[in-house]
């Protein structure tokens, strides 16, 4: 178990340094949760870092549980199988998706406002999140992020060992400290896992500006 995000961050850092081999690398952090767990990442490792604006689409009467994901540039991803569990017509999956664009561009401007995310083009990506669950968000996030580059490290510190397979096929590499059969949710692997909230991922964001 993890005492919280930093602490899972420095854990990764330990885990990732015997994978790094190249300088030309750009950390980037699924924001929320994840923000926190790259920068621990980055700083440790002293790498470039920045984050990437993911909003997760729940499923109905439990949003807890991601059938789905958007990113920047309206990139969308859905969990077929779970979107089909639920029957859901496609005006309800309209509507579900386009709530979830307003989020990501509402917060990438409250955190970035005029400013530009990290360039990435040429750059071997490490991709971070706090944990992975269905993998929705992390697929969302490689879907966006090929389109620009082909190298893409998927980096956490717990996954659900259900996920893996699907995850194999996607990323070029998966670096997990733990992967667990009995995944009910992340935060059942930290002993803190507070909300992280728009304040903390504008810091983390001002201080990537400054090591960047």
């Amino acid at each position: 178990m993890f005492k919280n995000r930093r602490d899972a961050g420095f854990q990764l850092a330990q885990e990732l340094q015997k994978h790094v081999t190249t300088r030309d690398i750009v950390i980037l952090g699924i924001a929320r949760g994840g923000a926190v767990v790259a920068k621990e990442v980055a700083q440790h490792l002293n790498i470039s870092f920045d984050i990437l604006v993911i909003r997760k689409i729940g499923a109905p009467q439990n949003p807890e549980l991601a059938i789905g994901a958007v990113g920047p540039r309206k990139t969308l991803f859905w969990e077929q199988e779970l979107v089909d569990s639920f029957n859901l017509s496609k005006k309800q999956l309209h509507s579900l998706a386009s709530e979830k664009y307003h989020e990501v561009n509402v917060l990438e401007k409250r955190i970035r406002g005029n400013k530009k995310p990290l360039s990435i083009t040429n750059k071997t990506i490490i991709l971070v999140d706090d944990g992975v669950a269905t993998g929705a968000t992390v697929l969302c996030a490689e879907k966006y992020l090929h389109k620009q580059v082909s190298n893409i490290t998927l980096a956490v510190p717990v996954m659900a060992s259900s996920t893996l397979f699907d995850l194999e096929k996607h990323f070029n590499s998966i670096i997990a400290i733990k992967i667990s059969p009995d995944f009910h949710a992340v935060g059942q692997f930290y002993e803190q896992f507070e909300q992280v909230d728009t304040r903390q991922i504008i810091e983390i964001v001002r201080d990537a500006r400054k090591k960047n």
